[in-house]
């Protein structure tokens, strides 16, 4: 055993994944954890290294790709020594992008444990086949791995011994500024702050000029030579995230921005070729910049933005002011009175905006029947569903599920 956990130790600093052994009869025996698995997934994990380990003894000349219905993906071999057979897996690690509107069904609907599963998701390396390839190399290879002795030749030490030491060492030249793009990243960070800035006020012509100034500042083609569209991604991810936690100071409630965050994270994964990337570009700057327009609580009060965030954990109850009125610890004559002078709206107005658009992302997104998204929602009958969205977006939501398809076509 201990060879093994010699050798788990270096194929776990080697693929930066969680690294595991996994025995029939005693279960977990080693685990190294990059990426800790929630703990309403551990049961489901037993059950998938027990269908792993059924694999590699079946076909122990091979190591194992494994994905289970959510999407995690293990590379697992057949590790034999001290008369046993053992499991030794590496993982879980992602082979494309998951639809995080599925993952509802994993968790019950509970919106607790989505978060935690969308974070998770969010934390896992996204691997194509050639890395795959080359891990699964090193992991069926786990039974002839061990540690070596080191014999260290530092150069660095024998000049400064002898004298000989000129110019500036590696370290050194390292941390020097660069003059050629010294300027460019200067410039960089001052355009992402005025963006930053405008979105956070939701001022959209001082953010349509700042974007017009720094079209080509998010550009980082030359750490991918000779894969550009992987530049152009890395780019937008980047600006996802400065839109993001610019919307978030311009005080957009986190329910809207993780939506739209989320959002414009699967699309651009989604993203085909160059020529969508402006496109993208300028319609995630103006998204982000409505969002801050349409729902900022700044201005409002402490009272009135603890009732919102209320409302956006708790979209799917029955909604009650009396019970909404003591989780504010104020009287419901008096929350309702003050909602409705800071906000322009009633509490029920509100409230079904917010479910609203939640029913739109997941009309795109859920494949689930309308009436399964007008229950998931709080809405006890379906046509009264169907009402209060033909109020607020002009058409049902059969129609605006067949707009977002032929759009998406």
């Amino acid at each position: 055993m201990e060879s093994l956990i010699s050798a788990g130790t270096i194929v776990f600093y080697l693929t930066d994944l969680n690294t595991y052994v996994w025995d029939a009869t005693t279960g977990l025996q080693l685990a190294f954890d990059r990426t800790p698995l929630p703990q309403f997934l551990q049961d489901q994990q037993a059950g998938d290294f027990a269908a792993m380990l059924s694999e590699v003894r079946q076909y122990p000349d091979q190591a194992c790709v494994y994905t289970n219905d959510l999407g995690l993906s293990y590379i697992a071999a057949l590790w034999t020594g001290e008369g046993e057979q053992r499991l030794f897996a590496v993982g879980p690690f992602l082979t494309h992008m998951p639809e995080f509107s599925m993952l509802a069904a994993v968790t019950n609907k509970e919106q607790n444990k989505q978060i935690v599963l969308e974070a998770f998701f969010r934390g896992l390396k996204l691997m194509g086949n050639s890395k795959i390839h080359g891990m699964a190399s090193i992991v069926y290879q786990i039974g002839g791995i061990r540690q070596i002795s080191l014999h260290f030749a530092d150069v660095r030490q024998a000049h400064v011994k002898s004298g000989a030491r000129q110019g500036l060492s590696l370290q050194e030249a390292f941390y020097q500024p660069d003059p050629e793009h010294a300027g460019l990243i200067e410039l960089r960070y001052k355009m992402e702050k005025q963006m930053m800035h405008a979105v956070e006020l939701g001022d959209m012509t001082k953010l349509k000029a700042s974007f017009l100034r720094s079209r080509d500042l998010f550009d980082f083609s030359e750490r991918y030579p000779g894969r550009p569209l992987r530049a152009v991604k890395n780019g937008l991810i980047v600006l996802n995230t400065i839109l993001r936690i610019s919307a978030e100071r311009g005080k957009v409630p986190p329910f809207f921005l993780h939506h739209l965050s989320e959002k414009f994270a699967i699309e651009i994964e989604r993203l085909e070729s160059l020529d969508q990337h402006q496109k993208l570009v300028e319609h995630m700057c103006l998204e982000y910049c409505s969002l801050v327009r349409q729902y900022t609580l700044a201005g409002y009060s402490a009272l009135i933005q603890k009732a919102v965030g209320y409302m956006e954990v708790h979209l799917g109850q029955r909604f009650e002011l009396e019970g909404l009125a003591r989780y504010c610890e104020v009287h419901p004559a008096h929350l309702s009175r003050q909602f409705k002078k800071e906000t322009g709206r009633t509490l029920t107005d509100f409230l079904n905006g917010l479910r609203i658009r939640e029913a739109k992302m997941l009309l795109r997104l859920d494949r689930s029947l309308i009436e399964e998204i007008a229950a998931k929602l709080g809405y006890e009958d379906p046509a009264y569903f169907a009402r209060v969205f033909k109020k607020h977006e002009g058409m049902t939501p059969l129609q605006y599920r067949n707009a977002a398809d032929a759009e998406g076509n």
